[in-house]
């Protein structure tokens, strides 16, 4: 035969109409796996069928000329790979085979396959190949299980009359065609094949009802729930569907008989006290009950009941029941099974499709003020307009500012996910933290022109012992969201107060509520959720990284709190959430009656004052010089902590405090300190050293802290931040 010529029997017209497209048309529509091979290339395409076959995710499997031969059974490449060989040979067009695919996890799934050639060469060779694949495992997992049965039916009619054989083979028939209805129902829905099959085994044995009752192990004890019923008057109730039942209270002997599948075949005066009194049994006058063991653990029951008629089940229907039933089982476990894959699957998806959508959200919110920082520099380069230069500081500052908040954002929420976030109860003055916060989200409140209140009835007189940094954080996170959705003119109020007065057990409840848009009722749910914003038309609107909450979130629950919101849209929204506090020392008195003054940020007077700033990179050294400016201290800079320690050593006494970069070449700041602190010169342990630093994690605080160090300033430098260290220290 000619290379392109067509066998005997095919129609010349027929074969260009089948196209790939409309082959895989027609396999999604009937739920069979489909494939595209080129043969030259070795790319292979799979549909969403097939591929769920191999275990591998969409776009996980490999796409090499070894694909096929990968996921061909090694027993079984030769028969494959021959027929492929024919038709590259040209002696067929198409071949038709029964074979085994080896799955990535490594089990094995048997596979009906039949594959036809879409494309020859100038030579005759294959070039594209196009095939059909369906799953036969359940199929023949199935005959195997009716043959075991039709075994079993030899055995017991063996011994039997011919009016007992007549009922065996009636009820195998049953059993037969109750496997064929589950395992063909494939392309139905569910529920309904599984409900037909118990009814076909059901009605076999002349009961009216039939229930399977699955296992569930619930703190260390085994309990069951109703999974499938029917009834054969037509009556389903799903009264029993979602209740767990405790095995020792309603069936006390259940493990004995479990281990020896033993069936009980009785009426309800014979049961066990605890089957006695299960609800519904009064109503019924024959009970058999059959254990169901799966790969070799206790997986469930099936109970068959009589309403009108007190007889005893036989012990052959309990045999060939259970063998039904057990295709049943089996199947329900297999369901369970890919219901369990499918539901992890849409769940990775979703989060693939939430963290795809954050990161394109992030590279649109890292841009923009990357954007607006050099096009202003740029701007300010080629101009000499004093104002137009100060415009243009203005937007990098308000610019640098907000990456530094994305910044800081993705790195919490890379803390909290890798569970290194920690939780440190410190002292401190609670009405100095609120002034702290006020002035941090007070410039951007001021901006909209909003009115923030804070309402606290009684301020507090004692330390407060929590974690101050992340209180704060929580604040400045939920008051910045209050700021970003309240519109120009609309009010923001914070609520403090706490549910005890004692010194222990104390729950702090604070509340922050806002006049804007407000959420949805749909949308609240995901509100808390890592990398999700309410709506991302939001995001688009309003900026920010989906983060802030999910964070606050997390911390408030680190800190052993609770966060609820409560939203009406276009009324505004009221986050409120509890966190326990503890009361450490009196405060001076008078000290808390003004919580929440106005941030000083002016720049403290220091003439007479000599400052030592170790910092190796000039840019830095220049911001610093430029903040400290108006405080008329002198300056003097070391490029490394070498130079830094030395400077010191050699005079001692002209310095009044120090601050200290971390990494640093040479000698970093952490070895300078403890150098200096163990120098032995005048001033030396006494001297305020402050570290000044981009290392801005919690751990590097308290290791600054351990080196010798009195405080910890992150990078970038805030003037307030500076000024506060300067007033702490040296006035």
């Amino acid at each position: 035969m000619e290379p392109n010529e067509l066998r005997p029997g095919i129609r010349p017209d027929a074969r260009p109409k089948l196209t790939a497209e409309a082959m895989e048309a027609l396999a999604e529509y009937a739920g069979i796996g489909y494939f595209h091979i080129n043969i030259p290339t070795g790319d292979i395409y799979l549909n969403h069928v097939i591929t769920k076959l191999t275990g591998y995710e969409p776009g996980d499997i490999p796409h090499t000329s070894d694909t096929k031969f990968m996921l061909t059974f090694e027993e079984d490449r030769p028969r494959v790979f021959a027929e492929m060989a024919a038709l590259d040979r040209g002696e067929k067009d198409e071949y038709s085979i029964q074979y085994r695919m080896r799955r990535v996890d490594g089990s094995v799934v048997s596979i009906k396959e039949h594959a036809i050639v879409l494309e020859r060469d100038a030579d005759g060779h294959v070039v594209r190949l196009a095939g059909l694949g369906q799953d036969m495992s359940q199929l023949i997992w199935a005959e195997e299980k009716a043959r075991d049965m039709e075994k079993e039916v030899r055995r017991l009619a063996k011994n039997a009359a011919q009016g007992e054989l007549a009922d065996q083979n009636r009820l195998l028939r049953a059993a037969n065609s109750a496997a064929a209805m589950i395992i063909g129902g494939v392309n139905q829905d569910y529920e309904t094949v599984l409900r037909q099959a118990i009814s076909i085994l059901g009605e076999s044995v002349q009961t009216d009802s039939v229930s399977i009752w699955r296992n569930r192990e619930v703190d260390g004890r085994m309990h069951f729930f109703r999974r499938c019923h029917w009834e054969k008057t037509g009556y389903i109730s799903d009264e029993y569907a979602s209740v767990l039942y405790d095995s020792d209270t309603v069936f006390p002997g259940w493990r004995e008989h479990t281990r020896q599948d033993e069936p009980i075949l009785a009426i309800p005066r014979d049961l066990p006290d605890g089957m006695r009194d299960f609800p519904g049994i009064e109503r019924v006058k024959s009970f058999m009950f059959i254990p169901l063991t799966l790969h070799g653990e206790f997986w469930g029951t099936v109970t068959f009941a009589d309403y009108n008629n007190e007889r005893l089940f036989t012990e052959d229907e309990a045999d060939i029941m259970g063998a039904g039933t057990l295709v049943v089982a089996s199947s329900i476990s297999r369901n369970e099974t890919f219901k369990k894959l499918n539901e992890a699957r849409a769940k990775a998806m979703a989060g693939t499709k939430a963290k795809g959508e954050f990161l394109s959200r992030m590279s649109h919110e890292i841009r923009t003020p990357m954007n607006a920082i050099i096009g202003m520099t740029k701007i300010a380069e080629k101009t000499d307009d004093f104002e137009k230069v100060k415009d243009c500081l203005e937007k990098i500052d308000t610019s640098s500012e907000q990456l530094l908040d994305i910044i800081n954002d993705v790195l919490d929420m890379s803390k909290i996910e890798a569970d290194k976030m920690e939780i440190v109860n410190e002292p401190f003055d609670f009405a100095d933290m609120l002034r702290h916060v006020s002035s941090v989200v007070g410039i951007k409140v001021d901006e909209k022109k909003q009115r923030l209140t804070f309402e606290q009835k009684k301020p507090f007189t004692h330390e407060v012992i929590g974690d101050r940094l992340r209180i704060s954080q929580v604040l400045i996170n939920l008051l910045g969201n209050a700021n970003k959705f309240t519109p120009d003119g609309g009010a923001i109020t914070v609520r403090i107060s706490t549910s005890l007065d004692d010194n222990t057990n104390v729950a702090l409840l604070i509340e922050v509520q806002d006049n804007g848009i407000g959420v949805s009722p749909d949308k609240l749910p995901g509100l808390f959720d890592s990398f999700e914003q309410a709506d991302g038309s939001i995001s688009r609107k309003y900026g920010g990284t989906g983060l802030g909450l999910a964070i606050t979130k997390n911390l408030i629950e680190l800190m052993g709190g609770k966060i609820a919101v409560e939203s009406e849209e276009g009324k505004g929204t009221c986050f409120r959430f509890t966190i326990e506090i503890g009361w450490g020392e009196p405060l001076p008195e008078g000290s808390g009656e003004d919580q929440i003054p106005a941030g000083n940020v002016l720049a403290p007077s220091l003439g007479g004052k000599r400052l030592l700033i170790a910092e190796d990179i000039e840019i830095n050294q220049e911001i610093v010089a430029s903040v400290l400016e108006e405080t008329g201290a002198e300056l003097c800079f070391a490029d490394n902590g070498k130079l830094a320690v030395d400077l010191f050593v050699s005079d001692p006494l002209s310095f009044d405090l120090i601050f200290m970069d971390i990494q640093m070449p040479e000698m970093d700041g952490l070895t300078a300190t403890s150098l200096i602190r163990a120098s032995g010169a005048p001033n030396a342990k006494t001297i305020p050293i402050v570290a000044m630093t981009a290392n801005a994690f919690k751990e590097d605080a308290e290791n600054s802290l351990k080196a010798g160090m009195n405080g910890h300033i992150a990078k970038p430098i805030a003037a307030k931040d500076l000024y506060g260290v300067l007033r702490k220290y040296l006035l």
